[in-house]
């Protein structure tokens, strides 16, 4: 800015609009006109009286990088880059952000009573984009729900002050004048033929001055585009720090122009405008891919012979769609649960196949070694001849049935389980909470939080049913117990390089036997129950190198806790 005072050139360059001010307006242009000499100096602040349409041009052009003007005409170039700085206020209207508006006025003969009387008349007024003088009107029009387009048979612009206005109007040219709220108040007295001859319709409200319309922000001064910062910031502050002068008028700061940009976006004009650019030509270019499916459809629906045919199948269509879906979703539910079914068999028999083997092999080879003892000794004559030789040999093949039966179930779940892998902790459980969903036996509420993802080295398979284990054991329990508000909470959360899963239900109060009576294997309180999913997960967490520990909540239910080793890197 130290280098913009120093040119030759005038740093602030106000452009103020013609015609249309308050009666007193000109005195507070004037004092800001001097606050901002007596701030940079003669030489440097210039204040230039423009027609609106040339002021609009100098400001996108950058000639002037200051304006005052009404708050339509800043908000409207507020799409260019245009920014209201500040709004004046007076002691008659001391709210910035609603004090001018328009009245519709008519002559006293002309029959028009309201604004209903005036459709399909003749409007004059100032200019297409006049803000208090036009826009302001007819948004009036529009919030009555006419349509502003056809509401006037003909629409009259001067290019000309409001005095203009009213001088056409009295003289017949038109039928209806649009003009600004305090503009009769301000300028005539109460004797004047425009006073007593003319008179305002759709009044909202006499004081201070009769308006049509509502209120929207008094006269702005803004920066045009591409102003420096901050100089805009040293012209605002100048603005603020200017006392009110002695018609209460001052600089101040308006807070809501919410309704001058509703407004123009009602009207599609101003920065809105090119709401009105939807074409035929713009619609084939835009949705060309969909005309002819579109016209598919048209042709479709034409083809239906009466509203009651329509209706009937309608109806039909949702009600087919409404088995597929109940279908569909009991399908997902056996699905679901058949593969939580063969998950829970898979690891039966990976841990009944170990029992057995570590149980029974070595009785079985031991009755195979005697059964073979005692068929030598038979075949040697060392036996009494009641001693069958025949038994002996079914004995024998029964050893060897017995062995054959423990290596094949053995071999079967070796076959069935998978190696160990680097794996997605997040995946494994939103899996297991998929199955546990869909698997349709829990209606209550299900929490998850998972606090980011943990990569373990372990069987995906196997810790999967693992979850749905502690999952569906908490339900069945709540189930059991017939909770009117079942809850249960799934937590993932990282500890140090320890992955931590808690399972907690809202369940009745468990003692410590019944705790213990869940993970004995084989003991089971459900009636179709197998009494060793607890038991299992036990064992799949050992054989993962992790804990399982379950113990009951103060005021019932019980918490589950699976503990994992997390992987250090890829080649762990």
């Amino acid at each position: 800015m130290t280098g913009s005072l120093c040119s030759a050139q005038p740093v602030i360059r106000v452009g103020m609009t013609e015609g249309g001010h308050e009666k007193n307006h000109s005195r507070i242009f004037e004092e800001t006109r001097q606050s901002l000499i007596d701030r940079f100096g003669k030489d440097l602040v210039s204040f230039e009286l423009i027609h609106v349409n040339e002021l609009v041009s100098k400001i996108l052009s950058g000639e002037v990088n200051f304006f005052v003007s009404t708050t339509g005409l800043s908000r409207r170039l507020q799409a260019e880059g245009a920014r209201d700085l500040a709004t004046i206020t007076s002691t008659r209207f001391p709210d910035p952000n609603h004090s001018f508006g328009s009245i519709f006025i008519t002559r006293k003969d002309s029959g028009i009573a309201e604004l209903a009387d005036m459709k399909g008349r003749v409007l004059v007024s100032n200019r297409p984009m006049g803000f208090y003088g036009y826009v302001v009107p007819i948004g009036e029009i529009a919030g009555h729900g006419y349509d502003p387009k056809d509401f006037f048979s003909k629409e009259i612009f001067l290019d000309s002050g409001s005095h203009n206005v009213l001088i056409a109007l009295s003289n017949g040219t038109g039928d209806v004048a649009t003009v600004p709220s305090c503009f009769l108040e301000d300028n005539y007295p109460e004797n004047h033929p425009f006073r007593t001859e003319l008179k305002v319709i759709n009044v909202l409200e006499e004081k201070p001055c009769v308006r049509s319309t509502n209120a929207y922000p008094n006269w702005s001064f803004s920066s045009s585009p591409n102003t420096p910062h901050e100089l805009s910031r040293e012209v605002l502050r100048v603005l603020l720090s200017m006392p009110r002068d002695s018609y209460g008028y001052r600089w101040s700061v308006a807070t809501d122009f919410s309704g001058t940009d509703r407004l123009y976006q009602d009207l599609k004009t101003g920065m809105y405008t090119i709401l009105n650019e939807w074409t035929f030509s713009n619609f084939l270019k835009e949705y060309k891919h969909w005309v002819l499916p579109l016209a598919i459809v048209l042709m479709c629906l034409a083809g239906y012979s009466g509203l009651l045919n329509f209706l009937v199948r309608k109806r039909t269509n949702q009600l087919t769609r409404s088995i597929k879906k109940q279908q569909l979703l009991h399908k997902r539910s056996r699905d679901s649960e058949a593969k939580y079914e063969s998950l829970q068999k898979l690891g039966i028999i990976g841990q009944m196949s170990s029992m057995i083997a570590h149980e029974l092999r070595q009785p079985l080879s031991s009755l195979k070694i005697y059964a073979q003892t005692l068929q030598r000794k038979f075949e040697k004559g060392e036996f009494h001849e009641d001693q069958s030789i025949d038994v002996l040999r079914k004995i024998l093949s029964q050893a060897e049935r017995a062995e054959t039966i423990v290596q094949s179930v053995r071999n079967y779940a070796r076959s069935k389980r998978s190696d160990k892998q680097e794996i997605s902790l997040t995946r494994v459980c939103e899996n297991a909470v998929s199955v546990f969903k869909q698997s349709g036996r829990f209606s209550g509420t299900l929490k998850v939080r998972i606090s980011g993802d943990m990569r373990l080295y372990a069987n995906p398979m196997e810790l999967e049913l693992a979850i749905l284990n502690i999952l569906r054991n908490a339900a069945d329990s709540l189930i059991s117990s017939k909770n009117q508000d079942p809850k249960i909470e799934l937590i993932v959360q990282r500890i140090n390089d320890t992955a931590i899963l808690k399972v907690t239900d809202n369940g009745p109060l468990v003692s410590e036997k019944e705790l213990e009576d869940m993970t004995v294997p084989l003991n089971s309180s459900k009636l179709n129950g197998l009494g060793i999913g607890l038991s299992l997960v036990r064992t799949i967490m050992e054989n993962h190198g992790g804990n399982f520990d379950i113990e009951p909540l103060k005021y019932g239910g019980v918490c589950a806790t699976l503990t994992l080793k997390i992987m250090e890197d890829q080649n762990a």
